[in-house]
């Protein structure tokens, strides 16, 4: 897709390759049904929008952003090794379900936002953070090994409940990192 596209109420298949991707901006995705092999949806710029929609799949990312200012609210994602993968700034996850994945939500990049949303990882991180001025803000987040592993500075975790299974509730490499007000379990947490 170019720019100023929607993909409103379809039912989308693909084998190799992505099931949909996009390239330019303001493209909405609505409402649709995402079944692909390799990557449910590419997304390759800015203020993009995924709005009701699911992504279902057996690749290796379920949505991989690699811009800015792109939102994906109140859709599922499932099936995948990365659930959600975000390479960007300023990202929006609002109001989904991104579960059943290896690896729920991957971030690289600063002053992105999780709200409102269940994450789970089947074998790996729930939430990984690599970047500043992050918000993860009433989430319930399972992983199965860490449930949020940040690395970066001034990250704001609140209202979030965390479970890790395997190593602990929360790792944290980097500084001036809060998290308020949020329940956090597993085998130990590490900072």
């Amino acid at each position: 897709l170019g720019s100023h596209n929607n993909v409103t109420d379809s039912y989308v298949v693909g084998d190799n390759g992505a099931g949909i991707a996009v390239g330019g901006s303001y493209n909405l995705i609505y409402r649709s049904t995402i079944a692909a092999g390799s990557t449910g949806v590419a997304i390759l710029g800015s203020n993009n929008t995924i709005y009701g929609s699911n992504v279902t799949g057996e690749g290796y990312d379920g949505v991989v952003v690699r811009g800015n200012r792109t939102a994906i609210l109140d859709s599922n994602v499932y099936g995948y090794y990365y659930g959600v993968y975000i390479y960007g700034s300023d990202n929006t996850i609002r109001g989904s379900y991104v579960y059943g994945n290896w690896s729920g939500v991957y971030i690289t990049g600063d002053d992105n936002l999780i709200s409102g949303s269940y994450v789970t990882a089947v074998r790996h991180d729930g939430v990984d953070v690599f970047g500043s001025n992050n918000t993860i803000y009433d989430v319930n987040v399972v992983g199965g090994w860490a449930g949020v592993y940040i690395d970066g500075s001034h990250n704001l975790i609140y209202d979030v409940n965390v479970t890790g299974e395997g190593f602990g509730g929360l790792g944290i490499a980097g500084s001036y990192n809060l998290i308020r007000n949020s329940t956090i379990v597993g085998p130990g947490s590490y900072a």
